[in-house]
């Protein structure tokens, strides 16, 4: 009797144990690798990311807003996201820029979110390297020129 008691003793506390519910972050974790929304935190060090990737320096991003529906000009396959963007930041020439309203499309690439467009507030795409990610069957050429500043 006494071990019958001590069993059923040991399986209660293993249940109450086991029962603890915890607080469900927006993006989950499937093994090693977040997945769903990226969180704001992550969206700012993403965009930073990116815009440093385009020759941006010291960027601040001021306000970060989830837009309702990704822009007709991002060409996406899977699930993504489309943040609105307020930064000041200094270029590539040195001045300091204060751009308001560009909109960003962000995606999980192998867990880590990944701008993979993004656009100023006249609906003109903005480069980078992160860009590249998108699946362009018909790249347009490139005729920018390209601008090398020589290290100091």
């Amino acid at each position: 009797m006494k071990r019958v008691f001590f069993l059923f003793a040991i399986s209660m506390v293993l249940v109450g144990c086991s029962s603890k519910t915890e607080p469900q972050p927006s993006a989950t974790v499937t093994s090693g690798m977040k997945t769903g929304k990226p969180d704001a935190d992550e969206a700012r060090q993403c965009v930073a990311s990116f815009l440093a990737d385009c020759g941006y320096s010291h960027v601040e991003i001021r306000n970060l807003q989830d837009q309702p529906n990704l822009p007709s000009e991002s060409k996406v396959e899977g699930e993504a996201w489309a943040y609105q963007v307020s930064m000041e930041c200094t270029d590539i020439l040195g001045g300091r820029r204060q751009n308001d309203g560009w909109t960003v499309v962000v995606q999980r690439k192998e867990g880590r979110p990944v701008v993979l467009s993004c656009f100023d507030r006249d609906m003109k795409k903005v480069s980078g390297e992160s860009a590249q990610l998108t699946s362009n069957t018909n790249p347009e050429p490139d005729t920018t020129p390209t601008l090398v500043i020589p290290n100091p």
